[in-house]
């Protein structure tokens, strides 16, 4: 009941008595395979693979497993030889998306540039239109950093990267979602930094890089023939 009211609150102004929301509890690699979404927002479950109070099981795995390849998805998850949890989750949750759909996810921010997050930027490279960094003390309850990551089944041939600086900025969305769509080129501003790419860009990259050197001043390092890296 709870879940029911806090969905529909969100715009009680389209709310009537015909509207309906189906709030459906339970594992979700075990509930029916739907499909045929708008709209996909998750925020999954991080746990390291080898975690020592929680470990992942082989049960678990093999249950996660089965759903991911049922569906006739590529399976990255399987090519990560130590994958968190939520890999499992943004494999296995891409189904559920009409041919038009669209995913908001949130996902640690280790997966830009540690190196299992190669087989994750492979998975999403043909998929991801906005990676959004804020900052760190934005939920200083959390240990982990994470970022907003927008998949799409139809993208642009563009991949923008946006890192807020003023926290302020999250609290206007329509103003970030009109930095996003207006924007065709880099940017740098005392709010906020956008890196606009193409979808040429390697998978076991620092992605990183796209927030921290938008400029890519560091490539005119690594042009310099006297130093090594």
């Amino acid at each position: 009941q709870l879940a029911a009211f806090r969905l529909l609150s969100k715009n009680l102004s389209c709310v009537d008595s015909s509207t309906n929301a189906n709030i459906i509890t339970g594992n979700t690699f075990t509930n029916s395979n739907s499909s045929g979404f708008d709209v996909l927002l998750m925020n999954p479950p991080f746990l390291r693979n080898d975690n020592p109070d929680a470990p992942i099981t082989i049960a678990d795995k093999a249950l996660m497993n089965n759903a991911i390849n049922s569906n006739g998805q590529a399976n990255f998850v399987t090519l990560a030889s130590q994958p968190n949890l939520y890999f499992y989750f943004v494999n296995y949750s891409w189904h559920y998306l009409n041919s038009q759909g669209r995913a908001g996810l949130i996902l640690m921010a280790k997966f830009l540039n540690n190196e299992e997050g190669e087989h994750l930027k492979q998975f999403i490279l043909d998929k991801v239109e906005f990676i959004i960094m804020y900052p760190r003390n934005y939920f200083e309850d959390f240990k982990v950093t994470t970022v907003i990551t927008v998949l799409s089944k139809q993208p642009t041939t563009q991949i923008k990267f946006l890192r807020i600086i003023d926290s302020d900025l999250l609290s206007r969305p329509n103003d970030i979602k009109t930095i996003l769509s207006s924007r065709t080129n880099s940017e740098i501003t005392a709010n906020y930094t956008l890196k606009v790419t193409d979808r040429n860009i390697d998978p076991s990259a620092n992605w990183k890089m796209f927030f921290n050197d938008p400029e890519e001043k560091f490539q005119t390092l690594d042009s310099l023939s006297f130093l090594e890296p």
